[in-house]
């Protein structure tokens, strides 16, 4: 038998016009029969698909979920397009070895390196350089002054040899001083070792004066350490030279 079914809900009165006892529910009508508050048949060919409407709007659900997505993605910026509010044009910065050339280089994982006096290729490790200073305090210390970064041997067209450290990132010089010609390298223990005095041009910036000052440097093994210790006293010897002649 056909049962007609009321229910008040917040949309209003829903009518349900049912079909036979033995279908008594069956499935929605086709696509352009929609579902209202106050209309709704219900069929019992079981065929078409179940389309809700309660404010005689064609939208579907799946296309109201559509739209909130799309919605939300405006509002996380996902599609915006950022302008800065000044353009910075690039500009070439002088490194100040572009009349020089890199006689040697320390890289911080895996690099070569070639000495003055030996045709010799090492494999060494870089790890932390250090100069002698004060801290916050006011209190003298060894503060860190690079890690694993780059230590390059440059000479120019004096002949005179000079080193170099510079931050990877930011490639802000660290140290750049002309290796001293009476340098002292002293072993602090089997992986470190330091020079020094030496007049920094880093140092002198910072702090405003000569630049005198200490430097240490710290290696993974004693091996290494040897190895470099090598290299700025080969430098020192070329740098004596070329005074002697001058």
């Amino acid at each position: 038998t056909n049962s007609t079914i009321s229910q008040r809900n917040k949309f209003g009165v829903i009518k349900v016009f049912g079909g036979s006892s033995q279908n008594a529910w069956g499935s929605f009508g086709a696509e352009d029969n929609k579902f209202s508050a106050t209309d709704f048949n219900q069929n019992d060919n079981n065929t078409g698909e179940e389309t809700w409407n309660f404010n005689n709007d064609s939208t579907s659900p799946k296309q109201n979920a559509e739209n909130d997505d799309n919605e939300g993605n405006e509002d996380n910026c996902i599609e915006c397009t950022v302008q800065p509010l000044v353009e910075l044009q690039e500009k070439d910065v002088p490194t100040g070895t572009s009349d020089e050339t890199k006689l040697y280089e320390l890289l911080s994982d895996s690099y070569s390196l070639s000495l003055l006096s030996l045709d010799k290729l090492y494999n060494l490790i870089f790890m932390q350089l250090y100069r002698w200073g004060k801290d916050v305090t006011n209190n003298p210390m060894w503060k860190a002054r690079s890690k694993d970064s780059v230590i390059e041997f440059w000479q120019g067209k004096s002949g005179k040899i000079r080193m170099i450290c510079r931050e990877n990132l930011t490639e802000k010089l660290r140290l750049n001083q002309f290796v001293p010609i009476d340098i002292k390298l002293i072993e602090k223990d089997e992986i470190s070792c330091q020079w020094g005095p030496s007049i920094d041009e880093t140092i002198a910036q910072e702090e405003f004066n000569q630049g005198l000052s200490q430097w240490a440097i710290k290696f993974e093994t004693l091996e290494t350490c040897k190895k470099f210790q090598e290299m700025p006293r080969g430098a020192s010897e070329n740098n004596k030279i070329i005074k002697d002649n001058n």
